[in-house]
Parts: structure tokens; sequence; C-alpha cells
């Protein structure tokens, strides 16, 4: 499964690719884009006989790389449609 960061430089974007089942492809990722600010989610239908334990590694991937980058990102976001098709009795 590859996360997409994108690059702003100018008018141009550029997309750097990163591997979620592996941390330091993240790492690589997060240097080359110089990124401060990231915004991510899992995707369970990516993995092969999916569990909630492989889709929180993805996940927790994501945190590790960051965590090795304490100075340079300042902003993460998470973001989960868990559910999000479970009618819940309120708009989600």
């Amino acid at each position: 499964m590859l996360s997409l960061f994108y690059i702003r430089t100018g008018d141009a974007i550029r997309v750097v690719q990163a591997d979620m089942n592996d941390t330091a492809s993240i790492v690589k990722a997060l240097d080359e884009s110089k990124a401060t600010r990231v915004w991510f989610t899992t995707d369970w239908y990516s993995i092969k006989s999916p569990t909630r334990a492989k889709e929180a590694r993805l996940g927790y991937n994501v945190i590790d790389a960051i965590c090795q980058r304490p100075h340079q990102i300042q902003h993460v976001v998470y973001n989960s449609g868990a559910e999000a098709d479970t009618e819940i009795g309120r708009a989600h």
C-alpha cells in the first residue's frame, strides 16, 4: 500500500511515495518532502486478509516515522472512516 505526500513548490506539485508497511520508506518520504504537517488514513481494503491489528500497524508505522523527525513534523492528523457506513443515530 502506498501513501502519497504532496510537495508544493511554487505552482508545481510533486508526489513522493511511501510504503506504509515500511517505516524507513515513510521516513524517506518525510525527508524528501520536507513536510511539516502530515495527514494520513489507513486503507483496510488494501490489506491482504485484513485484521484490526494489521490496519493498526499501518498507522503505527506512520507515527513511528514521524517520531523519528520530531523537529520537522509540527502537526499530525489521522482521519478515520471507521463505521462511517453504520447508522448510529447521529450525523457522522
